[in-house]
């Protein structure tokens, strides 16, 4: 089964910080390499789309960084646009530490054609500026940095 799935839609512009665009592309350049440096506080998120059109996203966020009942909504975290609605979703939160740990279930189905999977943690959640991303689905994975101080994500961290 071919999987074609899109991988990012957000409003960059509502997401971008006042800062003059020498230091956005600075920053944006070289990030890639200093992210190792504070990769554990950065927001986590997984995403995994499965060829039985199952979809698990789990993201790891610091407690004083999100309220667990704005957790409590998938709408807060994803957006998933496909042919039919999925169905069956749901949440379960649990508190690891100082962090919040929050998988999200969906059912696509098999032959529900997945157009678009939107990632809404920077909009939903004002107090977090920094988000990795792993995408994996039958036919492609993706990491990446999404930074309110960037217009686009940031590739080839590690």
């Amino acid at each position: 089964m071919t999987v074609k799935l899109v991988l990012l839609s957000i409003s960059l512009s509502t997401l971008l910080v006042g800062c003059g665009e020498k230091e956005e592309i600075s920053f944006c350049k070289s990030h890639a390499k200093q992210h190792k440096n504070h990769q554990s506080e950065v927001t986590q998120i997984d995403i995994d789309y499965s060829e039985q059109g199952l979809i698990v996203a789990q993201i790891t966020v610091a407690q004083n960084l999100a309220q667990k009942e704005v957790l409590a909504s998938l709408a807060n975290i994803i957006d998933v646009k496909a042919g039919k609605p999925c169905t069956n979703g749901s949440v379960d939160i649990k508190e690891e530490g100082n962090y919040y740990q929050a998988t999200y279930s969906l059912n696509c189905g098999l032959e529900n054609k997945l157009n678009k999977v939107s990632v809404l943690v920077l909009e939903k959640f004002t107090t977090i500026d920094e988000v990795e991303v792993d995408i994996s689905t039958p036919s492609s994975s993706k990491h990446f940095v999404l930074s309110r101080q960037c217009d686009s994500p940031i590739f080839n961290v590690n």
